[in-house]
């Protein structure tokens, strides 16, 4: 599995790209604030806390947004 993260950008986004290899799934910990992420269709929510959200994704190409948390 690859993954891009892009810290915080001018609009206070955060943004996370992985790429899956076929015949695999992965769990994605997406930083967010209040647990609230924006995920592409398929991604599969399964818990959020205050600080993050966390979904299952099977192999292709994914890409997650957010607000991250602030420290």
């Amino acid at each position: 599995m690859s993954e891009d993260a892009t810290p915080e950008r001018p609009d206070g986004r955060f943004r996370l790209t992985v790429d899956v290899p076929a015949g695999s799934t992965a769990e994605v910990h997406v930083p967010a604030a209040g647990g609230r992420a924006g995920a592409p269709k398929g991604a599969r929510l399964l818990r959020t806390s205050g600080e993050e959200a966390v979904y299952q994704v099977g192999s292709g190409h994914w890409t997650f947004r957010s607000a991250p948390p602030r420290s």
